[in-house]
This record gives structure tokens, sequence and C-alpha cells, in this order.
């Protein structure tokens, strides 16, 4: 009889044990979806895309940001692998398309095993307009120091190079202006102190 209360005690407090457990678990699981939602929307505010490229298969592997930075999705595409070929046709504008061959280029030939570049080319959406890219990406090598994989992070600098062009063609138009004006300056000083008839121009 006295062995009863304790058996009694003892599934009480696994079962105590149990929920704690529980809800141990439900809190890392809140706390890796809170931590999932963060990432996914420090990704849509960065406008970044991660990819992977086997080498040996000639294969992309992109992922949903990376398709929304194109403005399209997998299930338009059909899929989350293209070939290289497929990949340029789509997304590489034709004007960069020797730029980003040569990168690839270098990358399946580096020696470095460290090896990684970032460069910003033109892109097409997938609407046909156009945009642009900041690519920063890395190589993975085998044991015998061949690369077997480059993997990278695309970023649609697209608003910045816009923002950029805007800046640049107000300097040019301020600068005209400046320059217009300080001959008109000139030619209004020199008409003052020198009439046309006396001076030699």
């Amino acid at each position: 009889m006295a062995e009863k209360p304790a058996y009694e005690e003892l599934k009480q407090r696994l079962k105590e044990l149990e929920k704690t457990a529980l809800r141990c678990k439900r809190a890392e699981e809140d706390e890796k979806d809170k931590l999932q939602a963060q990432l996914v929307n420090a990704l849509e505010m960065a406008h970044l895309g991660r990819w992977e490229y086997d080498v040996a298969n000639d294969l992309f592997t992109f992922n949903d940001h990376f398709y929304k930075i194109f403005r399209t999705t997998a299930k338009q595409i059909g899929g989350y692998t293209m070939s290289s070929a497929e990949y340029a046709r789509r997304f590489v504008h034709p004007d960069n398309m020797t730029v980003v061959e040569e990168e690839n280029r270098k990358a399946i030939e580096a020696t470095d095993p460290n090896f990684s570049r970032q460069l910003e080319h033109r892109i097409l959406y997938d609407d046909g307009t156009i945009g642009h890219i900041s690519v920063r990406f890395f190589i993975v090598k085998d044991a015998q120091g061949l690369t077997v994989s480059t993997y990278g992070v695309n970023q649609d600098i697209t608003d910045r190079k816009r923002m950029e062009e805007a800046l640049r063609k107000s300097e040019e138009h301020y600068r005209s202006i400046f320059e217009d004006s300080r001959d008109a300056v000139y030619i209004t000083t020199r008409d003052q102190y020198c009439p046309v008839n006396k001076c030699l121009i």
C-alpha cells in the first residue's frame, strides 16, 4: 500500500516533465518561426535572392526570393532549377552576356579556394523591362582542387542605379547652367567696360 502513492507521484512528475518539455519545444519552434520570419523580411527589404550552381551538371538552383527579384515565380518558370544557358537567355541583358560568362569562367578556373567576386550588371525582368543587380558569389572545391559549385546572392539595385542616373543628369544640368551663366557674366562685364567698337574680341 505504501508503494502506490510513490508510483502515482512518479507518474505525476513524469507528466509534468513531459509538459515542460513540450512547452520548451513549442517555445523553440516559435522562436525559430520568428527568426525565419525576420530573415524573410530582411531578404525582401534588401531585395536579396540566393542561388547555387552545380558545375558538373550545369544546373542553377534558385529560391523564391531570387525569382521575386526577377518579378516572377518558380511556378511561372517551371521549377527552381535551370541550366546556365536558360538563365542567361531569360534574365541576363544581352549586352552583359559576355561579362557574366567571363566571371563564371574565372570562378570555375580559380585555384584559390577562398575565391569570391562581386559584380554589377543589367538584367531582364520577366516582363521584359531592364533592371540592375549586384552579384556576390563564392566557390566550393573538391579534394582534387576542382571547382564543383558556386553559390551567391543577387541584390536588385535598380532603384539605386536610377537615383544615381538622375543625380548624374541633375549635376550635368546644373553644371551647364553654371557654365552658361558664367559666360553670360563674362560677356556682360566685358561689354560694360569694353564697348564693341573699341575692343578686340
